[in-house]
């Protein structure tokens, strides 16, 4: 019996043997694996704040400068004028002090002293240290494509950021800092506001209610100061929200010390907002009441937020 024939190997590459050839969801896997990276997602948010205050700095610092190099400039212009008229009315009496000098044996050198105008330019301008705490408050759950596989083609361009936006959820921790008043509400106007913010391609938020009825009821603070500011803080977020034109989930996890009618009370109306995206997007609610009293260990969320309660009534609030 013969031996097989040798087969020369092909040395062509097989039409679909490329990243376009595999299958989409192969694809999404690889467009995870590539999005991944070491320092995480904890800082995206963070770093978009400071580049646009950087920018609005930078401007701000450019026109400083022009302003003072154009005050410099009439200044210098202002002296020249100035010593060429104090040298067109002294020239006679330079002559008669001249000869003054000459016939008393001394020879002098009328100098003449130069002065030019000289400002300090304004410092560089330097980001504002407050943008440490968006992490605290924001935080996305996925990193973006790299820009090394969107410039591949239009094609996995298209595929990558619609794999992302499908997969990353941004988590809002309405009242994380809750003693910063103007610093929530200056974030948020910012992303609601601002063209091309990073929450309007977001299609899926979580957001974090964290509340303590019971010790507000025991302790000493005002507590209709507190729920006010509570259901500020769920205006404004429900501002953001509104600005995200291809919404479709939001997810809200509310935890409370205490479960009775009057908290359930304030759940609906701090919530009601939210309700009306239902035309646009899936909304839903995860709740975790503690046991009447029952005391919330200090490193659970219960537990952080009655702390945080307690440091508020101590210090009082920071309106920052």
């Amino acid at each position: 019996m013969a031996p097989p024939a040798e087969v020369e190997p092909n040395m062509t590459q097989p039409a679909d043997a490329t990243l376009l050839g595999i299958p989409l969801e192969l694809r999404h896997r690889i467009f995870g694996y590539l999005s991944e990276r070491d320092e995480g997602p904890a800082n995206l948010l963070k770093n978009w704040f400071e580049k646009k205050e950087i920018a609005q700095l930078t401007a701000q610092h450019a026109a400083s400068i022009a302003a003072a190099t154009a005050a410099i400039q009439v200044d210098n212009e202002e002296d020249a004028d100035k010593e060429g008229e104090d040298e067109g009315e002294s020239e006679d009496e330079d002559v008669d002090i001249d000869q003054e000098e000459d016939a008393g044996n001394g020879n002098t050198t009328n100098i003449i002293n130069t002065t030019t105008t000289s400002r300090t330019a304004p410092p560089p301008p330097v980001v504002s240290h407050k943008w440490r705490h968006i992490p605290s408050i924001f935080s996305l759950t996925h990193c973006p494509p790299p820009m090394s596989l969107l410039q591949v083609c239009r094609q996995l361009h298209a595929e990558a950021i619609a794999y992302y936006y499908d997969c990353v959820t941004l988590r809002i921790d309405v009242t994380a800092g809750f003693e910063h008043v103007t610093f929530f509400e200056e974030i948020m106007d910012q992303l609601a506001d601002s063209a091309f913010s990073p929450t309007e391609p977001i299609r899926k938020f979580e957001l974090i209610f964290t509340w303590d009825t019971e010790w507000l009821r025991a302790s000493e603070a005002i507590e209709s100061i507190f729920q006010a500011m509570l259901c500020q803080r769920a205006q404004k977020t429900e501002e953001v929200l509104k600005k995200a034109p291809r919404l479709n989930k939001v997810h809200v996890r509310w935890y409370d010390s205490l479960r009775d009618q009057e908290s359930l009370g304030l759940q609906m109306n701090t919530l009601q907002g939210f309700w009306n995206l239902l035309g646009q997007a899936n909304v839903d609610i995860e709740e975790h009441f503690l046991e009447s009293g029952t005391e919330p260990e200090e490193n659970t969320i219960h537990g952080q937020r009655r702390v945080q309660f307690e440091h508020i009534l101590a210090h009082g609030q920071a309106f920052y």
